[in-house]
């Protein structure tokens, strides 16, 4: 999408962060944004902890969003704390 001029981020499970960052340096994309979130067993996951995981990537990823440009370095700093 980046390519064909729109703005866009990857939103990847902290299981696939190796896969993801490989994925993009491979296509040219180094400084793609990614917004980590974790990773959850479905049969495990508990609403209530999903919708707050949520609510704490959202804003990391509208801020990925409306950044004009950003650095490799700066392209990793959306992982939740």
């Amino acid at each position: 999408m980046e390519k064909r001029g729109k703005v866009a981020v990857t939103v990847v499970e902290d299981v696939f962060v190796t896969l993801a960052k490989g994925e993009r340096k491979a296509l040219g994309m180094p400084s793609f944004p990614l917004v980590v979130v974790p990773h959850h067993n479905s049969a495990d996951a508990v609403r209530d902890q999903v919708r707050n995981e949520v609510a704490e990537a959202l804003p990391k990823i509208l801020e990925a969003l409306t950044q004009s440009t950003i650095g490799e370095a700066a392209a990793d700093s959306f992982a939740p704390a």
